[in-house]
């Protein structure tokens, strides 16, 4: 701090004005501490921006009060809607494997009585049913190309029973998530599941073909039995690890999208917080 007789000794020299680098009047700021300054200043910039909105019409005064607040609202009904199709598609793949395991199963039936009955009928049963796994499969194959083409998947879910607006929310997750662990499970058991429908779709036609050439002997009936049931105990467990794979990756999905909500309005909070304490110092400095 400058004693009041070095006050008076720059005043009076030009020259030790200069060399010291006061460019105020030292009159009025010897003495004062730096901040002080500072804060007066700054005061007096957020009086003057006050000033300045006092100007602006008030529909626009308002938006740029609230403007923060209206693009929280934007992130929020953006996360909420896509965690709707999200969890919505993980509805839909639960509902799809419940078809797939019943369609199999009657598919299955069907065969079964056809190896007894021999009739025509059953046998065109059960490709009414196996066509629902069949068409679930080919969806999948085709959602699995780098390019796919997205006409034959819909048509491959819709041959699967699947409800036409399933579809959309069903694609998108299996391209989204693919590769995301518990996604990948879930088509995993879905692949070799499909490989066991390859196998009951093999023993199916050449059991038809035993019947139609009339070779068909009690003891190669009982082997086609035989094949029969060994493929549905397999696929049995698999449709439950399925149903339980799916179940937990809805749970963690859900766990995730409440995740990246509270990571991503947080942030924008802090800022319409902080927004809407300067607008109220300004309008304070401007009244």
């Amino acid at each position: 701090m400058l004693s009041g007789s070095a006050v008076e000794a720059l005043a009076g020299n030009p020259a030790r004005q200069a060399n010291s680098g006061f460019r105020y009047d030292l009159r009025r700021r010897a003495g004062r501490p730096v901040h002080v300054q500072r804060s007066k200043r700054g005061l007096r910039d957020m009086a003057t921006l006050g000033n300045i909105l006092n100007y602006i019409p008030i529909s626009r005064r308002l938006l740029l009060i609230i403007w923060p607040f209206l693009v929280i609202v934007v992130i929020l009904v953006w996360l909420s809607s896509e965690s709707m199709d999200i969890l919505m598609a993980t509805r839909a793949y639960s509902e799809g494997e419940s078809l797939w395991s019943k369609g199999q199963k009657q598919a299955i039936f069907y065969l079964l009585r056809y190896s007894e009955t021999q009739s025509e009928v059953d046998f065109r049963k059960y490709r009414e049913r196996i066509a629902v796994t069949l068409g679930d499969k080919k969806a999948r194959l085709e959602l699995e190309k780098p390019d796919p083409d997205y006409s034959i998947a819909w048509q491959g879910f819709v041959e699967g029973d699947n409800h036409p607006r399933d579809i959309p929310g069903m694609i998108m997750l299996y391209r989204r998530f693919r590769h995301i662990d518990f996604m990948a499970k879930v088509i995993d058991l879905w692949t070799e599941g499909d490989r066991l429908i390859g196998d009951l779709t093999v023993t199916a036609e050449e059991l038809n073909a035993a019947i139609w050439s009339g070779k068909a002997d009690p003891a190669l009936l009982n082997a086609f039995r035989e094949r029969l049931v060994r493929i549905d105990t397999e696929l049995t467990p698999l449709t439950d690890r399925f149903t339980r794979t799916l179940g937990d990756a809805t749970r963690k999905t859900k766990f995730l999208l409440l995740l990246v909500a509270q990571e991503a309005v947080d942030p924008c909070l802090d800022v319409g917080i902080g927004h809407d304490k300067l607008c109220h110092r300004v309008r304070l400095l401007s009244g």
